[in-house]
Parts: C-alpha cells; sequence; structure tokens
C-alpha cells in the first residue's frame, strides 16, 4: 500500500501498513492480513484461518443466498454485519473492500460504504492513495450510489491540498460517467462549484465538470434538482462543441422525478440544440436519431414501486422540434418517433408528436400494426394530417381521438 499521501478519514497524518494492495485484486482481505502480519507468529495463523473461513462463508453460503436489495443495505447486509462483529476494527475496511470488488451495484456500494465508515469510527489509518483508487475502481467497473459519490468527492476536498482534490475530482467524474448508470448525487453542482472555486476556476470549469458528469449513464437516472441546477450553470457558462455533443446523447428516462423538461432546459441552455439545429454540431446517428433516442428513453418510466408506465411526449419538445424540422427533413429518411419493442407489441406512437411532425413535412416511419396511439390529454386537435396520411392514416382509422384515449393501431 502507497504512503505517498496518508491522511485519515477525517484527514490527519498516520502510518499506513508497508505492502501493495490494489483494488480489485482477489482475495484482498487475506491479503492484507498476510502481508501486513498484525499478531505474533502463532496469533497471524489463527486470525489467518479465521479470515479464510470466512471468506469460505461468504462464497459458499452467503453469496449464492437471494437478498432483499433495500437501499440501505440493511437486510442486505444483515448477516455479515453479524458475523464481523467480533473482527478487530483494523480489519474492516479490508474485508469490506474485498465484498465490494466481488459484487455490482448497490450490493457493491452497501459495503464500500461500511468500508470507509469503519475508518471514520474507529479512527483508522487511511492511505489516501489507497482510497482513490478503490472509489475509481468502484464507481468505474461496479458503480456508486449518488450519496456514496457525494462522501468521496466531500473527502477528497477534505484530503488534498485543492488542486490535487480538484485532479481528483475530475479523474472520479470521467470514471463515473463512463461506466456507473447509478443515481448522481442530488448535489452535484454545489460540489463541482465548491471544489473548482477553492482550485481558482470559474463558472466555465464548472460547465465543463457537469458536463462530464451528465454524459453518462448515470445521467438516465439524475433527479429534477441536479438537472435544473446543470441547466442554470450552463445558462451562464456555455460549454464547448464537443461537450454540447456529448450532451446530445443523453435522454431522461428511468427516473419518475426527472422528466423530459429539465433535459430539454439543458440542452437549450447549453446551446447543444441550436448547435444541432444549425448544422454546426451532429448527434452520433444525426439528428433524426435524436429524436429517435429521445422518445425512446421517455416514453416509458418507472414508478419508485416498480410499475412501468408510459408518458406523452413534453410540451417544451415541439417548439424544439421546429428547430430542428429543416435538420430532419434534409436527412432524408423517415424518423421513428414511435417507442419500438422488437415483437411490435409495446409500440407506443404519439399523436401529437406525429402529428406535429406530418405538419413539418418530417417523414415518419410506420410503426406498423398491433402498437398503441396515444392521445395527449387536455387538447382538442383535430390530427387531420395523421388521418389523411397515406401509411398512418390506415392505422389509426378505427381510433378514437379523444383526448386522453388509447388506440391500437391497424
Amino acid at each position: 500500500m502507497s504512503t505517498a499521501s496518508q491522511t485519515s478519514s477525517t484527514p490527519q497524518p498516520s502510518p499506513a501498513p508497508q505492502l501493495s494492495l490494489t483494488p480489485g485484486q482477489p482475495d484482498l482481505y487475506l491479503a492484507w492480513l498476510r502481508g501486513s502480519r498484525p499478531y505474533p507468529p502463532g496469533e497471524q495463523a489463527a486470525a489467518e484461518r479465521t479470515a479464510e473461513e470466512l471468506m469460505a462463508y461468504v462464497g459458499d453460503e452467503w453469496a449464492p443466498k437471494r437478498k432483499v436489495p433495500d437501499r440501505s443495505q440493511v437486510k442486505y447486509f444483515a448477516d455479515l454485519d453479524a458475523r464481523v462483529r467480533d473482527l478487530p476494527p483494523s480489519h474492516l475496511p479490508y474485508f469490506w473492500d474485498a465484498i465490494s470488488h466481488r459484487y455490482e451495484n448497490w450490493h457493491a456500494t452497501g459495503a464500500y460504504r461500511r468500508a470507509r465508515a469503519a475508518e471514520r469510527e474507529h479512527h483508522l489509518p487511511v492511505d489516501a492513495d489507497y482510497v482513490v483508487a478503490n472509489a475509481l475502481f468502484l464507481t468505474g467497473r461496479a458503480g456508486m450510489w449518488g450519496d456514496e459519490q457525494a462522501t468521496h468527492l466531500r473527502w477528497l476536498q477534505e484530503a488534498f491540498e485543492p488542486a490535487r482534490a480538484h485532479a481528483e475530482t475530475v479523474r472520479f467524474l470521467t470514471a463515473t460517467a463512463a461506466h456507473n448508470y447509478l443515481e448522481p448525487p442530488e448535489n452535484l453542482a454545489g460540489l463541482i462549484r465548491d471544489c473548482a472555486g477553492a482550485a481558482g476556476f470559474g463558472l466555465e470549469e464548472d460547465a465543463r465538470l457537469l458536463g462530464i458528469a451528465l454524459t453518462g449513464q448515470a445521467t438516465w437516472r439524475a433527479t429534477t434538482p441536479l438537472l435544473t441546477d446543470a441547466a442554470e450553470v450552463f445558462a451562464r457558462a456555455r460549454p464547448d462543441e464537443e461537450t454540447q455533443r456529448r450532451l446530445l446523447g443523453v435522454y431522461p428516462g428511468g427516473n419518475s422525478g426527472a422528466g423530459g423538461k429539465p433535459m430539454l432546459t439543458i440542452l437549450k441552455n447549453s446551446g447543444a440544440f441550436d448547435a444541432m439545429a444549425d448544422g454546426r454540431v451532429t448527434p452520433k446517428n444525426g439528428c433524426a436519431g435524436w429524436l429517435t433516442g429521445f422518445v425512446k428513453y421517455f416514453t416509458y418510466y418507472m414508478t419508485k414501486d416498480g410499475r412501468l408506465k408510459t408518458r406523452i411526449m413534453p410540451p417544451q419538445l415541439y417548439p424544439l422540434l421546429k428547430r430542428l424540422a429543416e435538420r430532419l427533413r434534409a436527412e432524408g429518411v423517415p424518423v421513428r418517433v414511435h417507442y419500438a419493442d422488437s415483437d411490435g407489441s409495446g409500440n407506443r406512437l404519439d399523436a401529437r408528436l406525429a402529428e406535429t411532425c406530418l405538419e413539418l413535412g418530417i417523414p415518419l416511419e410506420d410503426p406498423g400494426p398491433g402498437g398503441y396511439l396515444v392521445v395527449p390529454p387536455r387538447r382538442k386537435d383535430e390530427y387531420a394530417r395523421l388521418r389523411a396520411d397515406p401509411v398512418l392514416g390506415p392505422r389509426v382509422a378505427a381510433v378514437d381521438f379523444r383526448p386522453g384515449s388509447w388506440g391500437k393501431l391497424a
């Protein structure tokens, strides 16, 4: 374990074991115990046997059993929490880190949280370089919940001087955006501001770092307050075109608390949407691909009680769609604006979106039979273009266009 940058979790200087541990290495707990040898020979052998038996139990009996995936992990880890109560405090960070390296998403975060909590509660010596490497490993491979991300980002500011804290924050945000798909911290914009400001950076750096953080899979689960904070930053300091291009690859979905409005506001305030409409920035799959992606990720969402629900397109989309229409027409390919299941059974076509696209001259892909036309509530549109379209007209001929109704596509 490196001793180049030692702090305690508060932090404060303290010695660390003289061995090299790498996050993710097999049997990290046993490697620490055998390498540091904290006991006299006779006691050391007994401690290693106990550790081997504990890790064997983890692999043979604890891990295979189905656990309750509660967010706090109290039920999930109840058995192991009971079994490690008799372990010396110095063992706990390495035991729990070994567990976090074996599992993914909330399972890994629950173990990681216990490792860091043990360091704080027992005032254990902490090798800051190891903690940094461990957090990068976890967020990049297994995922890390937003509350633990926030704890780590605050710890970086306490453990290092401002320039190093800023550099490590950038590394962590980049690793998180690349692989992590768990909810980011709601106060991420404030954490970034504190870090960048302490290192002497202005609002432009806030925008750059938020552009990194909000272009990964985790953005799919971002909350409305976080997206709203980011939109305010982007309105005051527009990111560069590369960041705008990345932002165009981010869509709402999954989290019922974050609808399409805050994501569209981010694209508007950051200049990403104008850059796409003006042809200065082209998304990965073109403008048609961007609109298809928005429909795909927005149409369905998961409620907090685990139910899958659908929603109509947000009204904020339509003024932006007018800006994009010329490029969509120029691409010359029918645009898929329905949610497409592989067998067609889950297809959903938003009636107002289809009508608006046809009004703007945007060619639409045929959704095929078997799906549903969803008519937005509280609107009494005639849907004349949709009814008259040579392809879609026959599909919706038998649909009742009452506001809020669903009709099966023929």
